[in-house]
């Protein structure tokens, strides 16, 4: 009687709109969960990245590509450019929230008067970029020649990021190759304990 009257219960509940509205709510939290968590990975990858040796240089000088194609894009094709407009434009683009936040000074002091040299010199904008890039924006901003200028660091940042990668997999090979030593050897072990189990089990009288 009391599953009878369970079931009718939960069939009761079920049919009703309130259940449906619920479903419809857990899955929108779901959804809302996995993206906030994807978030929140991606924002700790990033933190990592720019704080380890050789991915740092490499994921710095990925993003500094990024960004200056999209400037170099956008100066050409946008009326009436200017590196502000372009900068803006770049800061909706960027899915780094670091480097969001950097374009987002830096477009704000462009905005406000101040050159490329001036913003520069402060620390907390120096590592976004290298010094290359620093310079060669500051030579295109004092010579008027900053499209130029966006050209050539992209040709030479690209080059730089495969010398980049070519020297990084060069320094961790050995690692790769211990590690899949290591891999080979506990393989082998357990088989090998297996190998042995199986023998004094076939011992046994």
């Amino acid at each position: 009687v009391f599953l009878y009257s369970t079931n009718r219960f939960a069939m009761h509940i079920i049919n009703t709109p309130i259940f449906f509205i619920l479903c419809i709510a857990f899955v929108i939290g779901v959804i809302l969960i996995i993206r906030q968590a994807k978030h929140r990975v991606y924002h700790a990858i990033e933190w990592i990245a720019m704080r380890l040796y050789k991915i740092n240089g490499i994921y710095r000088t990925i993003m500094s590509i990024k960004i200056i194609r999209l400037l170099e894009l956008l100066i050409e094709r946008l009326p009436k450019p200017t590196f502000n407009k372009a900068l803006r434009v770049v800061i909706s683009s960027i899915e780094s929230s670091y480097y969001r936040s950097f374009l987002l000074r830096f477009a704000k002091h462009i905005e406000s008067g101040g050159s490329i040299a001036h913003f520069a010199k402060s620390k907390k904008n120096t590592n976004f970029f290298s010094l290359l890039v620093w310079h060669l924006l500051i030579l295109g901003e004092r010579s008027k020649t900053l499209p130029e200028k966006l050209k050539t660091l992209s040709s030479i940042l690209q080059e730089e990021l495969d010398s980049d990668i070519r020297h990084s997999i060069s320094a961790f090979e050995p690692l790769f190759i211990v590690f899949i030593a290591c891999i080979v050897g506990a393989f082998a072990f357990f088989i090998q304990q297996a190998i042995t189990s199986i023998e004094s089990t076939a011992l046994l009288p």
